[in-house]
């Protein structure tokens, strides 16, 4: 194994490719196989309180496992099934309060 050969082809038990790109989140060495490049848009401060976007955009380089971590946090979110503990909550509070019936002030 060299220092530089490719994560993903060590952990497939295939011959070791050498490196083309480091994963820019994890830093593992990856090979051209293997390696997903995506564009990235840098900006730049214009004014106060603005950014302006930089043509062309930069290249990312990130090794797959990465990747499919980055693209699931990019999807938007599920809506969050409702508990109903507002419901719940009130349902414990009109049990607690006296009830009306049978007793009469006098």
């Amino acid at each position: 194994m060299n220092c530089l050969d490719c994560l993903d082809c060590l952990d497939d038990d295939q011959l070791a490719a050498p490196a083309v790109a480091g994963c820019v989140l994890y830093g593992c060495a990856v090979c051209h196989r293997h390696v997903v490049i995506s564009a990235t848009r840098l900006t730049r401060a214009a004014t106060m309180s603005q950014q302006q976007p930089v043509d062309p955009p930069a290249r990312t380089a990130r090794c797959h496992a990465c990747q499919t971590a980055y693209d699931a946090t990019r999807q938007p979110a599920a809506p969050a099934a409702r508990r109903g503990c507002a419901s719940s909550l009130r349902r414990s509070c009109r049990r607690r309060t006296p009830a009306s019936s049978g007793a009469s002030a006098p």
